[in-house]
């Protein structure tokens, strides 16, 4: 993401609904991932220094795009991850199907990361809320708010489409604004409808596909046992999901 770009969805996050937003996100995603575990955890996210998260896995990866970023763990593109096929148990996208030019090879590639058995957590924009109308304003001033949101119902194909099934998904408030605010008892009378008009949503997939152990060839075992190695009978056996 171009620096200035970059520069811009900072300043949002911290101004006035910003951060009520993002604290309220991260709120939702510890909870969600609480129960997850696992070896890898990866994460990007379009604001500097991402959610925060703290997950129950072995190694936890914040990645980024930008070189304006210095305290990323990963440096690499969202579309290209550095991980070999299903290697990842949990893979965070937050708000990058949002802002990316090119969000379903983002989207594929982070599939494909995900081990059977593993996770998928995606943070978006709701295209059908209050704020979404707000920053379609901005678009006319600011070129980096000229994003494609995408709603739940096309991310619930997509998911379905690569394997994966929806775990939970959970809105934030209509109207994101700080704790104590004069905002505050609005957005606790339109709570029924943040299911509909929510700032954002949080959405949690587990990947389904189970592909199993191949049997190893007769000719396999004897190049191994040739060169000296050993053979565990047990690993052999195909494992049904």
């Amino acid at each position: 993401m171009p620096p200035k770009f970059q520069a811009t969805l900072d300043s949002y996050f911290t101004e006035v609904g910003g951060p009520a937003l993002l604290a309220h996100e991260r709120a939702v995603c510890q909870k969600l991932i609480d129960p997850v575990f696992g070896y890898c955890a990866v994460e990007s996210s379009v604001v500097d220094g991402g959610l925060q998260l703290s997950a129950s896995t072995g190694n936890y990866w914040w990645a980024s795009n930008s070189v304006e970023v210095d305290a990323s763990s990963l440096y690499c593109s969202p579309a290209a991850w550095p991980f070999m096929n299903e290697d990842v148990d949990l893979a965070i996208l937050h708000h990058l199907l949002d802002f990316s030019r090119e969000p379903h090879e983002v989207f594929s590639d982070t599939a494909r990361i995900v081990k059977a058995g593993g996770y998928m957590l995606i943070v978006g924009f709701n295209p059908y809320s209050l704020l979404s109308l707000k920053q379609a304003v901005k678009r006319w001033n600011n070129p980096a708010w000229h994003y494609s949101s995408l709603a739940e119902y096309r991310l619930r194909d997509w998911l379905k489409l690569f394997g994966f099934s929806v775990i939970a998904c959970q809105y934030t408030q209509v109207i994101p604004t700080p704790a104590g605010s004069a905002f505050k008892r609005i957005n606790e009378l339109l709570t029924p409808l943040t299911w509909r008009m929510g700032s954002s949503y949080v959405m949690l997939a587990k990947k389904q596909k189970y592909s199993g152990l191949m049997r190893r060839s007769r000719a396999e075992k004897l190049m191994k046992q040739f060169s000296g190695g050993v053979v565990n009978p047990a690993a052999s056996k195909e494992v049904s999901s």
